[in-house]
């Protein structure tokens, strides 16, 4: 198995949040700018092992956001205020 591990940058919109669902990992601002900016047809934002769709094949990501990501997620599942920015996670992509 090989794997590498690479930081993403993604932003979240006004309209992420907006839109988002709160405590529903596949669907919160974060896993929405994912799904957009990478073109995975679902994602879930807890960090571990996540599966992506991606064009009807299937993957596996290890997944670890940022700090401040963590933090706009805890937020934004608290009704706590949050704004529209740049996050950044670390994803390995699993290949067997």
């Amino acid at each position: 198995m090989t794997s590498e591990t690479y930081e993403i940058f993604y932003e979240v919109t006004q309209e992420d949040i907006d839109l988002g669902s709160r405590s529903e990992p596949q669907s919160c601002p974060v896993a929405r700018s994912l799904q957009r900016r990478y073109d995975y047809a679902s994602i879930g934002t807890f960090t571990g092992t996540v599966g992506v769709d991606r064009a009807s094949r299937m993957k596996y990501l290890d997944l670890e956001h940022s700090p401040e990501t963590v933090r706009f997620i805890n937020n934004f599942d608290n009704r706590r205020a949050v704004r529209p920015g740049t996050f950044s996670s670390y994803i390995t992509e699993r290949t067997d």
